[in-house]
């Protein structure tokens, strides 16, 4: 995958929220990419191989259809079978380089931080996930690095950063004018399966569009 697809797609990533139901899933991922979500990064520690494969060979058809990409968390296996572009490390010690020779040529890596130290583990990453950046109802125990610090962590990185964790459309307008990462990931925001989740999501497209330029 070209660097500028890449670029373009990661500007905004909806994450699964792990809830292992996969027909909830395909409705969400559907409203997303509705709405102008083109990257999505697939989070289901519940799910066998078996039952996950099949959605995500059509999740990708779909994406590589929009120029888009697919992540998926700690599974290196399906990304070897070709369906999905990337896998998607936790944070940790360094495995990057390690999982990339196992990879087919041009598979991509990604991997979360939330702080220096797993920032450098991950530091031979295509992309690097750092969070969380504000409060979040998903991890309420866990400090935010804040916007500050994100971009602190941010230029001790040459990998395309994404921020997680607390982002909606109103936060993102209400973000202080600086540094941006390539983009923003976002889990309870898209994780809503009703009739309004597209707009939603093209509410979410217009934010970061507002703070990251046209793409």
């Amino acid at each position: 995958m070209d660097d500028a697809r890449l670029r373009r797609a990661l500007r905004l990533v909806l994450v699964s929220d792990g809830q292992g139901d996969l027909a909830r899933l395909d409705r969400l991922v559907g409203a997303a990419l509705t709405g102008g979500v083109r990257a999505v990064q697939v989070r289901e520690p519940s799910l066998p191989d078996e039952a996950l494969a099949p959605r995500l060979a059509s999740w990708r058809a779909r994406l590589d259809a929009l120029g888009g990409v697919l992540f998926v968390n700690e599974r290196p296996g399906l990304v070897g079978f070709g369906l999905a572009h990337g896998v998607h490390l936790k944070a940790g010690p360094a495995r990057v380089a390690a999982l990339r020779a196992r990879l087919p040529a041009g598979a991509l890596v990604s991997a979360s931080a939330h702080d220096a130290e797993e920032l450098r583990a991950a530091r031979a990453a295509d992309g690097l996930v750092l969070a969380p950046v504000l409060a979040t109802a998903s991890k309420p125990a866990a400090i935010p690095l804040g916007v500050a610090g994100a971009r602190a962590l941010m230029a001790q990185t040459t990998s395309p950063v994404l921020w997680l964790g607390g982002f909606t459309a109103t936060t993102l307008a209400a973000l202080p004018p600086g540094t941006w990462p390539c983009g923003f990931a976002v889990l309870g925001a898209l994780a809503i399966d009703d009739a309004d989740a597209p707009a939603r999501a093209a509410a979410l497209v217009r934010a970061v569009d507002a703070i990251l330029g046209p793409p």
